[in-house]
């Protein structure tokens, strides 16, 4: 078994042929059909079967492909851990998270980043949870900065860290009827248009709708956005009521309420491979992380 071998495996799954993973490794594809008849010859099992004019993987071929992504990981992980070695101050960082998360911690550590270190190099991606914890266990992320999710603890192989926990207000305008109360029952916020987070968000599925559902209402959402900026200007357009972070509310001097019943709130995570996988520059970025974390706790705590 060689890994060029596996490689061309690989290519013929990912692609549906022999043809298109030949154009993509270029090489013939009798080249890799023999290769792949080579390694099934000497597994001792079929690999591939044909489907109309495609390919299909074996469950034996399905572990060879694991097999080799679990290489190409390893061998990355291997060039940037080089990298590291020779020259700790230089390398890149690549980061995950959703955006409310971005306008805060994130953009907290790489302001410390870029002053402290101004040869590495960030690059930056928004998604949902599922989205960023997937890239990371492909290798196509360094770390990522998410929201909780319990059912991700034991989908991949990776290292989870509670950082702080996030809180959402109900926020209003000035001149709402509740711009001077403190707290809501869930019930009475029912009546008034409400602008909240997309119906698929995190926010949402995991956070606000299971309040409501647990009080046996439905909360009146008249607009659903996708970032905290659109939230923040629709609520000052239409002078509805909008659900954004309590931090959001406090930078923008927003008057805010509670929910009288229970806080509006969800763990935030720091996501990452092992230690000893992470290259330096993703390891002082999680330190940075950490930093910013505790300094947000310590700030909270002195209001």
């Amino acid at each position: 078994m060689e890994v060029r071998q596996l490689e061309m495996l690989l290519a013929a799954a990912e692609h549906g042929s022999y043809s298109r993973a030949g154009e993509a490794l270029h090489i013939s594809h009798s080249a890799i059909h023999r290769q792949v008849r080579l390694l099934a010859d000497d597994v001792g099992d079929r690999l591939l079967v044909r489907v109309g004019r495609g390919v299909q993987l074996t469950e034996t071929g399905r572990l060879l492909c694991e097999l080799m992504r679990t290489i190409r990981r390893e061998m990355r992980d291997a060039r940037r851990r080089i990298e590291d070695l020779q020259q700790l101050e230089d390398g890149d960082v690549r980061i995950g998270t959703g955006t409310s998360i971005l306008y805060f911690l994130i953009l907290d550590a790489l302001r410390v980043l870029q002053d402290k270190h101004p040869r590495v190099r960030v690059h930056m991606m928004t998604g949902t949870a599922e989205q960023v914890v997937h890239k990371i266990a492909c290798g196509d992320l360094d770390l990522g900065v998410v929201y909780e999710r319990s059912e991700l603890r034991t989908a991949h192989d990776l290292h989870y860290e509670p950082l702080y926990v996030e809180e959402f207000v109900i926020v209003v305008p000035d001149d709402h009827p509740l711009a001077k109360r403190r707290r809501i029952s869930i019930r009475e916020l029912c009546r008034f248009p409400l602008i909240a987070f997309s119906e698929d968000s995190h926010t949402r599925t995991q956070v606000l709708d299971p309040l409501f559902q647990r009080a046996g209402t439905q909360p009146n959402i008249t607009m659903e956005l996708e970032n905290e900026e659109a939230i923040e200007r629709m609520m000052q357009t239409s002078g509805n009521p909008g659900v954004l972070t309590r931090r959001r509310a406090m930078t923008s001097g927003f008057r805010y309420l509670r929910l009288a019943e229970s806080k509006i709130a969800c763990e935030v995570w720091l996501v990452a491979p092992p230690t000893d996988r992470l290259p330096h520059a993703a390891r002082l970025f999680c330190n940075l992380c950490r930093d910013a974390s505790r300094q947000h706790h310590a700030s909270r705590r002195s209001r």
